[in-house]
């Protein structure tokens, strides 16, 4: 039984290299803001305006819970998931986490492509969300493993196979 669970920041490449991976070790791979979108049968933007950010989050442990019977997978997760609701010990206590770690302004770009889907940047300028980075650091640091994105691939490959 594998599961890896893909943490960190908006833009930094979770869903990328979590489809990659799976892909590459043949374990099933599912995007847990996708996830909770057919759930609530509406984008989690519209969740955020409708109803709050706290249903949001509600939402989404509930919809994280249920991956955590699947025997193996890689989930990628949102750039909050681990900082609510006691979702960080979920995740260790039931698969390992994975930190994917971007360089920001790499990140930044990505946010840009995507800002309608984003509800966190509606409003924020480049600095506030910089400071919501590095709010956020410490808690993905606590990552069973992390993985700098400037590193070869074949770093997430061995530790993904060996675990």
């Amino acid at each position: 039984m594998k599961r890896f669970y893909f943490c960190g920041f908006m833009g930094s490449g979770k869903s990328y290299y979590g489809k990659w991976m799976s892909k590459v070790l043949e374990i099933p791979f599912v995007d847990l803001d996708l996830a909770i979108e057919r759930k609530a049968e509406k984008p989690i933007a519209q969740i955020f305006e409708e109803q709050s950010e706290s249903a949001f989050r509600d939402i989404e442990t509930s919809v994280l819970i249920e991956f955590m019977n699947s025997s193996s997978l890689i989930l990628s997760l949102g750039g909050g998931t681990i900082f609510y609701n006691q979702n960080i010990e979920l995740l260790k206590s039931s698969g390992k986490l994975v930190f994917i770690q971007t360089d920001f302004e790499k990140m930044w770009l990505q946010m840009n492509q995507k800002k309608d889907h984003r509800p966190l940047l509606f409003d924020k300028s480049k600095e506030e969300i910089y400071a919501l980075y590095l709010s956020r650091l410490s808690g993905y640091m606590q990552s069973d493993f992390v993985f700098d994105t400037s590193q070869h691939i074949r770093l997430l490959i061995d530790y993904i196979k060996s675990n």
